[in-house]
């Protein structure tokens, strides 16, 4: 019976090695994903950000587009509606 309490704490020195490289092993892929994680989020930001400064450069153009619309189309109705008479 001597020898079983002689065993008993290497045996626990073993499982408290094992759970420790278990808990390593599990803190190491842990990290890992969160790196690859970050890296997805920081490319998913990049590509926000260029569809982001698409759309306000889509929006000027569109703004841009309706203003030479306008001038053109109603600066012209006007001149159309109002016609200056020539005497003779």
């Amino acid at each position: 019976m001597l020898l079983w309490w002689r065993m008993m704490p290497d045996k626990a020195s073993d499982v408290a090695k094992a759970d420790c490289q278990q808990a390593m092993d599990l803190a190491h892929r842990v990290s890992s994903e969160l790196r690859a994680a970050e890296e997805r989020a920081r490319a998913f930001e990049e590509e926000a950000n260029y569809f982001r400064d698409r759309a306000a450069r889509a929006e000027e153009w569109l703004a841009r587009i309706e203003s030479e619309l306008q001038q053109t189309f109603f600066q012209n109705k006007e001149h159309r509606q109002h016609p200056v008479r020539e005497r003779r």
